[in-house]
């Protein structure tokens, strides 16, 4: 009964909308649930000002135009989206991005905001990737 519950509630059968948060609480499966959404969150586009990311397909449009973007340039793309309108911090880079947890002591964090900044805006008026100084950087429009 769990797996038909749960089954369907991902593949939203048409019965969904009628069963309340109750069911899924006293069945257990509110995590799974929960889970779901934040997986559905994650999926979805993202756009900052004219900058539109596609999880799914991987890929990058700005103003319609398509931006070719390395796996690792993709990903710290990804997260300064995730973090869009707030000061991402090197560290964060390193231990997200990375998954370093020590700091390396190369500047490898600034050659490649450097090259995702020139792919990003060369040809576009407005900048988007912003550096903060002795703080981080910041993606906004």
């Amino acid at each position: 009964m769990i797996s038909f519950l749960f089954v369907s509630a991902a593949f939203g059968g048409p019965w969904v909308p009628q069963i309340r948060w109750a069911t899924f609480v006293a069945l257990g499966i509110a995590p799974v649930v929960f889970l779901l959404g934040l997986l559905q969150a994650r999926l979805a586009r993202s756009a900052v000002g004219d900058l539109v990311i596609d999880p799914l397909s991987r890929t990058v449009k700005r103003s319609g135009k398509k931006i070719e973007l390395k796996p690792r340039e993709y990903l710290l793309l990804e997260y300064f989206a995730r973090n869009e309108g707030r000061v991402v911090t090197r560290t964060m880079l390193l231990e997200q991005v990375w998954d370093y947890h020590f700091d390396p002591g190369t500047n490898v964090i600034d050659v490649h905001v450097s090259r995702l900044r020139r792919k990003l805006e060369d040809g576009f008026e407005k900048p988007l990737l912003h550096t903060v100084r002795g703080a981080g950087y910041m993606l906004a429009a």
